[in-house]
């Protein structure tokens, strides 16, 4: 029965969350948790790599998702590259009930402290990045455990990001976390009803090397 329940969470956490109910609310508790999640996900000699900040001011939010373009508009399609005359769509995904915003976020110095090999800053980048991932994913499945739909977004425009929030660091990764509407298909736009973003199938094979 566990496993099945992880199973389940699994496959669920995979989806892009397009579209949300927001008459409900997340309760303080189960936020509480996902932000342990988060704090509490590996990283490279345990050094603080991102801050996250979660985000559940409606009009923080919406600001922040209309400076989310990603997806072009042409003949009812999207995906791809944008030619020249088509618009651009915004990621519905972070309109959820609640955003999480990791930024980047790490002293140079401290974590070559902690390192046994002094970090140059492409490492150093990486690092994070990897660091921010593993958390995401965290975060993703502890979400799904909780019967939350989640989608993550790294188009957008961090400068005017970071000035709208008034942090001190870039966004590198954007998460909603949320109750989806259950009315709708999935992967329709949250605002746009008659825009469908398109979904690919993974392939990813796994090969056990035993001897």
């Amino acid at each position: 029965m566990f496993k099945d329940m992880i199973k389940k969470a699994i496959h669920k956490s995979q989806h892009v969350q397009r579209n949300w109910d927001l008459s409900k609310s997340i309760p303080q508790e189960d936020m509480e948790l996902i932000a342990e999640a988060i704090t509490q996900a590996p990283s490279k000699q345990n050094v603080q790599f991102f801050k996250p900040y979660f985000i559940t001011d409606r009009d923080k939010i919406e600001r922040v998702h209309r400076l989310t373009p990603g997806f072009f508009i042409a003949d009812g399609k999207q995906g791809g590259k944008a030619p020249q005359g088509n618009r651009l769509t915004t990621n519905p995904q972070t309109l959820a009930n609640l955003l999480i915003v990791f930024a980047k976020d790490f002293d140079k110095e401290q974590a070559n402290e902690n390192t046994d090999v002094a970090h140059q800053d492409h490492v150093m980048d990486t690092d994070m990045h990897q660091a921010i991932g593993v958390a995401a994913g965290y975060t993703n499945l502890t979400s799904a455990l909780l019967g939350y739909s989640t989608g993550c977004c790294s188009c957008c425009n961090k400068d005017e990001i970071q000035r709208l929030l008034d942090i001190p660091h870039k966004p590198v990764l954007l998460m909603g976390v949320g109750w989806a509407d259950e009315s709708k298909p999935r992967r329709e736009h949250h605002l746009m009803p008659h825009l469908t973003f398109p979904t690919k199938r993974k392939t990813i094979s796994v090969e056990y090397i035993t001897d």
